[in-house]
């Protein structure tokens, strides 16, 4: 789930204040949020009051078996140095089933026969930890010309999605949607989420959400679902097990417990 942009405060916020936020049980009462075992997750922070962010929440297991809950800020600052050949695109990592593991994502689609190259299998998010975006365009936006040829595409024509451990296995492949891409040039901006990653057992099927930002003033406010596919990882110390081969050519994009999401 993601909701519209709130401003958090009426009467001008200092840059220097430090804001509590807290995830609570429905029906709770908020005054007791800072009580010790009421919160199911809490996150204290500075937060310019001129900014726009993003609270994450995840989950995340511990050494005793137990799942607990973690709250992290995410920037909203976009990349202001695009050129117009791309898009700004971010990617978060929210895969409780992958949370041991750092990701990268890619982005997959076949061109009209009158392009250059057939076909496009590449890279737009790299190393992202658990819990986080990938460290591009100084605050989590990366210029992406891969996604920006994506939104050119005939309506007819789809795109999918794959996320893989750094370790190049392939965790999951989404199924092939088709992109809205009239709001993908009208916003020039979208973030990626990588959910789930599990076996739908102890973590929920992998699944992506892509979300439109800037489609409407108020933000990530036009959010789609994509179903995906976990592949199944070579059991360990199986020295013959072959390279997943659907990712064999990526290359990078530019030549130059619920997860719950806030």
């Amino acid at each position: 789930m993601v909701s519209q942009h709130v401003a958090i405060d009426s009467r001008g916020a200092d840059a220097r204040e430090r804001w509590q936020f807290a995830l609570v049980a429905h029906g709770s009462d908020c005054a007791t949020a800072a009580t010790p075992g009421v919160a199911v997750a809490s996150l204290t922070v500075n937060i310019d009051p001129q900014s726009q962010s993003t609270l994450l929440f995840t989950s995340e297991a511990g050494g005793d078996g137990r799942v607990f809950g973690l709250l992290g800020l995410l920037s909203d600052q976009t990349c202001t140095t695009c050129p117009t050949s791309t898009l700004d695109v971010r990617a978060v990592h929210a895969a409780f089933g992958a949370s041991a593991e750092r990701v990268n994502l890619s982005i997959n689609y076949s061109l009209p026969p009158s392009s250059p190259v057939p076909f496009v299998n590449v890279l737009f998010a790299n190393n992202i930890p658990y819990g986080q975006t990938a460290p591009v365009g100084g605050a989590g936006y990366d210029c992406d010309t891969a996604w920006r040829g994506a939104a050119d595409l005939p309506a007819t024509y789809t795109v999918q999605l794959a996320a893989q451990a750094v370790s190049e296995d392939v965790l999951a492949r989404s199924e092939r949607v088709t992109l809205k891409g009239d709001l993908l040039l009208r916003s020039r901006m979208a973030t990626v989420f990588f959910l789930g990653g599990g076996d739908g057992v102890r973590a929920p099927e992998p699944e992506f959400v892509l979300c439109y930002e800037g489609a409407r003033q108020a933000g990530m406010t036009v959010c789609d679902r994509i179903r995906a596919t976990a592949v199944p990882r070579p059991l360990v110390g199986d020295a013959g097990a072959p390279h997943d081969a659907g990712d064999a050519g990526v290359k990078p994009a530019d030549a130059t417990d619920d997860d719950v999401l806030l």
